[in-house]
């Protein structure tokens, strides 16, 4: 099985993070938000979104460049 390299976003001195516009799920994530809501991915799901991409990442999401 070969090894993938997870995502990590840079951010530059009072800069704004810097992620790929795409990033695909290594393994299933999920959390429930401060709404209450589910949110679940599955491995391999691959996301465009830049604030799902970002929230993903802020949660440690294990994702990898989908570009």
């Amino acid at each position: 099985m070969a090894r993938t390299k997870e995502v990590r976003v840079d951010v530059p001195a009072g800069g704004t993070p810097s992620a790929p516009s795409r990033i695909r799920l290594i393994r299933p994530h999920g959390f429930v938000d401060e709404y209450g809501r589910h949110r679940f991915w599955r491995a391999g799901d691959v996301v465009g979104d830049p604030h799902e991409i970002a929230l993903l990442l802020e949660r440690g999401a294990p994702a990898e460049p989908a570009e």
